[in-house]
């Protein structure tokens, strides 16, 4: 892939965030994004990838997996949910479950830009 190639993607991924923002609609190429990362970061042969609009959440089930956990598992899920955010938005979690059960609840937390600060 070029440099123009990967700024268009970027381009277009930038926009689509915003489209799901006030959507609530994936599109086909942020859907294809977060079902190769769950594959790419984890040691996992297949996956379920589930978005859940209301409550700002992807929940990725590694339904088939290969091995122990990879070294630096932590790390990983925290990269995933980083991946997430920069591809959806700051306000949304991931959840990580091996077969159905949770693996990991989001390790780094949303950023909400419509927080209230305290005064002191």
């Amino acid at each position: 892939m070029t440099d123009t190639e990967t700024k268009e993607l970027q381009k277009q991924l930038f926009a689509l965030k915003d489209l799901t923002e006030r959507t609530g609609i994936l599109h086909e190429l942020q859907v294809n994004q977060l079902r190769m990362w769950s594959l790419i970061t984890t040691h996992a042969v297949k996956s379920e990838t589930h978005f859940d609009y209301k409550h700002r959440k992807v929940i990725f089930n590694l339904t088939e997996v290969k091995g122990p956990k990879p070294d630096k598992w932590k790390q990983r899920l925290e990269t995933l949910t980083k991946w997430v955010q920069n591809l959806l938005g700051d306000q949304y979690t991931v959840s990580v479950q091996i077969k159905g059960k949770e693996e990991s609840k989001c390790l780094v937390q949303p950023n909400s830009k419509n927080k209230k600060k305290k005064r002191s």
